[in-house]
């Protein structure tokens, strides 16, 4: 009995297909590309929305005490220099790989 389940969960797993997520990367550009554009849909999308929010929460909970309000609004801050930080490299990345080199990516 044993032997059958994991007989059948081995060719189960064997049948499991991952797909390769630096697939079509030839050269160290698109390698670099791929990179910068996870961290950059990783950060927009995921992590930036969430300490806005953590901000937020910090900023509702801080009760009036001067010093959390300070830190939430602090929090938000850096929250949206690092966007900027991001977009920036972003647009710079882009600017270097498609204008000054002539790779098309």
């Amino acid at each position: 009995m044993i032997k059958e389940i994991s007989t059948e969960l081995i060719n189960t797993l064997a049948n499991v297909g991952l797909d390769n997520p630096l697939s079509g990367v030839n050269n160290l550009g698109e390698f670099f590309n791929k990179l910068v554009n996870f961290v950059f849909y990783l950060t927009v999308i995921g992590i930036a929305p969430l300490m806005y929010v953590w901000a937020g929460v910090r900023f509702v909970t801080a009760a009036g005490d001067p010093e959390k309000i300070k830190m939430a609004k602090g929090l938000a801050f850096w929250v949206t220099i690092g966007l900027i930080v991001v977009f920036a490299a972003k647009g710079l990345i882009s600017f270097i790989t498609q204008d000054v080199f002539r790779i098309s990516l």
